[in-house]
């Protein structure tokens, strides 16, 4: 189990933590079917070139995981309405059940938390338990700050919804629009991780958006506290923890996992103990 460190107590008993929610968090959900969850990015990738006959051509780009030229690769020469279809099969119809890991995460009582996962699984669950007082906004949302600086908790969308895949961050087209049209947004990221401690969750190191952020302001802001990134055992090396503390002052927290096991469970317990800690 993950061995909370006081500063990041303390950040929660002053309200400084903003919580970031990946995919992983979503992989403890099951589908209606009961054995569906959703696909990692590479295996959605993986899946909808196969079903365009394009394994050959994206390949290389997938074991570079290159997964942002890899999609605008598969999407080019698709229509509006089959891409739209694609996403929503994937992230909407199976009907993902929450899990544990989202009432441990809610019970957190974060004021902010961000998530650039596209599905609805944690967005409906907290809505149905705070009986909608909590507000949830994709990142365009041009009202964006007044919600932040308001009195009530909000979940961003850093990425978008599948209910608006024309806005979804997906693919390498999409980030470099974005960062064009939404540069607010990203002035907002900025301001959030200067002020607050972000803890990940769930998440890998490849989202070039978080990364760049967290990279200007470890160099730009020197002396700034460090964020804490929540990591399986063993998945990152000494190396590699050295590397993100230096380049985007992330410290890493490991739970217990074994290889090859798939049964992250221990991030589950250690969330629901840190609940306990900070309640």
């Amino acid at each position: 189990m993950i061995s909370w460190p006081k500063r990041l107590l303390d950040d929660f008993d002053a309200e400084r933590v903003v919580l970031f929610i990946g995919s992983g968090v979503s992989r403890n959900s099951l589908g209606r079917d009961g054995a569906t969850r959703p696909k990692t990015w590479a295996a959605f990738l993986e899946d909808a070139a196969i079903r365009r006959n394009m394994v050959a051509k994206i390949r290389p780009y997938l074991d570079s995981k290159d997964y942002l030229t890899a999609l605008d690769i598969i999407r080019h020469g698709m229509s509006q309405e089959d891409y739209a279809e694609m996403v929503r099969n994937e992230y909407l119809a199976p009907a993902y059940e929450p899990a544990p890991i989202h009432d441990a995460i809610y019970r957190l009582n974060c004021k902010i938390v961000l998530t650039p996962n596209f599905d609805k699984i944690y967005d409906v669950y907290v809505g149905e338990k705070a009986r909608g007082t909590i507000d949830v906004k994709d990142y365009h949302v041009s009202e964006l700050a007044e919600f932040i600086r308001g009195d009530r908790q909000i979940v961003i969308k850093t990425h978008g919804s599948v209910d608006a895949h024309r806005k979804m961050i997906f693919g390498r087209k999409d980030y470099a629009k974005a960062r064009v049209e939404h540069s607010f947004f990203y002035d907002i990221l900025r301001a959030l991780v200067l002020t607050h401690t972000f803890l990940f969750i769930g998440c890998g190191v490849d989202d070039p958006d978080i990364r760049q952020v967290l990279e200007d302001m470890n160099f730009g802001a020197v002396g700034s506290r460090s964020h804490f990134f929540v990591a399986a055992q063993g998945s990152l090396d000494v190396d590699m923890q050295n590397v993100l503390l230096d380049t985007m002052n992330l410290r890493v927290l490991e739970y217990a996992y074994v290889d090859g096991s798939h049964d992250h469970g221990d991030l589950t317990v250690s969330l629901q103990d840190l609940v306990s800690q900070i309640t």
